[in-house]
């Protein structure tokens, strides 16, 4: 469930008449500006990265084999 920014803003007034503006900044520091669901993970990097490592491969194959391909008919 994502918070608007109203909402944001109403949490960091209750904070800050609670605990003070240095907590009340530091605790919205830590909850973030969207839903968990948009946050990305170090798992969901990790994935990403064994992707675009294998596309990239994928690619360097593909463009290599065409090299090979052109040379053969030039010779």
């Amino acid at each position: 469930m994502s918070i608007t920014e109203y909402e944001r803003h109403q949490l960091f007034i209750w904070f800050e008449e609670h605990m003070g503006k240095e907590r009340a900044t530091t605790m919205m520091h830590l909850v973030p500006p969207v839903g968990w669901g948009d946050v990305v993970t170090t798992r969901d990097l990790e994935l990403h990265r064994v992707e675009t490592k294998r596309d990239l491969l994928e690619f360097r194959l593909s463009v290599e084999t065409e090299l090979t391909s052109m040379r053969h008919d030039l010779h």
